[in-house]
């Protein structure tokens, strides 16, 4: 049951970062369409949805930059410090912003009805962004339980002994071992006598 749930959850969560990646470029695409169509009709709000649209688009587009980022980039180097700063701005911040930016749309409704159609768009990409999130811890935990060592109390214990017969030039039956004491077979008994007296 456990690897089935991982499995599932897994794959639904990669099926919920998809539909949001898809959910928010018809937004970004949808807002640049429809403020194109109110600016050519010369209303005010048409400004306001160029400015969202501008604002939106950077920010629906870094997924797929981010895969040239990784690939180009190596870790240490300013721009993939950098391009971690452009990532901050992810799940629940991205949610938060979009809702903000929903609000201009429902000015005037009775007006310019298609901008009602695109803030329910941001709203419900800001909803897929909120459901994202915990996606996203959920990976962060496995990702930290993974790369957490584990703290055994004894190492392993590899011995290396010398079975072979034939050769004739071994310690007299000395088994040694890295850093422990080594042991005579030949004086066993007498030594055992002797610790006997003491």
């Amino acid at each position: 049951m456990g690897l089935c749930s991982k499995v599932c959850s897994s794959f639904l969560g990669d099926v919920l970062v998809w539909i949001t990646r898809i959910a928010g470029l018809s937004a970004v695409v949808a807002c640049w369409g429809v403020a194109a169509e109110v600016l050519y009709y010369g209303h005010y709000l048409g400004y306001v949805l160029l400015a969202i649209a501008v604002v939106l688009t950077p920010l629906e587009v870094v997924f797929g930059i981010n895969y040239c980022v990784q690939l180009c980039c190596s870790v240490d180097t300013a721009c993939r410090r950098c391009w971690d700063c452009v990532l901050w701005l992810d799940d629940w911040k991205k949610a938060t912003l979009y809702l903000v930016l929903a609000v201009p749309c429902f000015v005037q409704p009775g007006e310019v009805r298609l901008a009602v159609i695109v803030g329910i768009m941001l709203i419900f990409s800001s909803v897929l962004y909120l459901l994202k999130t915990f996606k996203t811890r959920a990976d962060n935990e496995r990702k930290t339980l993974a790369q957490t060592p584990s703290y055994d109390k004894f190492e392993e214990v590899h011995e290396e002994v010398d079975l072979d017969d034939d050769d004739d030039d071994d310690a007299g039956g000395v088994i040694t071992n890295p850093g422990t004491i080594s042991i005579s077979m030949d004086n066993d008994i007498g030594d055992q006598q002797e610790i006997l007296e003491v």
